[in-house]
């Protein structure tokens, strides 16, 4: 299903640094980038979940998945996102 976004063409992606220590801390980061996104995202849809937002129920039984169901607030979900991503809390 499309929510009408559309993405700019970013253009190539920049090289990438050879196998090497640089290498295995650009991966480190990359993975607490996404572990944050992700906590971030979970919390994120918990809080709406809990302060009523029609219908939406939330489960994260199986390690990796998350099933929703409901209404998301959309605006709030990309604040969060985009706090994750600065560094905010």
């Amino acid at each position: 299903m499309s929510v009408g976004l559309e993405c700019p063409n970013l253009g190539p992606a920049p090289a990438l640094a050879q196998d090497g220590p640089d290498r295995m801390r650009t991966r480190e980061i990359d993975m607490d980038i996404q572990g944050t996104i992700a906590e971030a995202i979970i919390a994120e849809l918990q809080r709406q979940a809990e302060i009523g937002e029609p219908g939406l129920t939330l489960d994260a039984s199986e390690p990796g998945y998350l099933t929703v169901d409901g209404r998301i607030d959309l605006d709030a979900l990309i604040m969060v996102i985009e706090g994750a991503l600065a560094g905010g809390p």
